[in-house]
């Protein structure tokens, strides 16, 4: 019920790529499946507004990642040294 509930929440920040202002605080689309991710993992995020999130890429390695390119906010990714990664990242 959790990952319907959290795949409902990505789809609907994925349709909007706008930043929208809610109750003081503002969110921003980071990443969605309509670039080069298919699956995500739970976002986290820290004090600082930093975003990291797990996701499987369009051409296959997944990784923990912090932006919508997989390759300049790659944090670290199966098509390097490592075999797999938990799907929430601690930042």
């Amino acid at each position: 019920m959790r990952r319907i509930i959290m795949g409902c929440a990505v789809a609907i920040c994925a349709a909007c790529c706008q930043p929208v202002e809610a109750g003081g605080y503002r969110f921003t689309n980071v990443a969605d499946s309509q670039g080069l991710y298919f699956h995500f993992g739970e976002p986290t995020i820290n004090n600082n507004g930093m975003v990291a999130f797990w996701a499987a890429r369009d051409d296959g390695p997944t990784g923990i990642y912090t932006g919508p390119d997989p390759v300049s906010d790659a944090v670290a990714d199966t098509a390097g040294a490592y075999l797999s990664f938990r799907m929430r990242p601690a930042i």
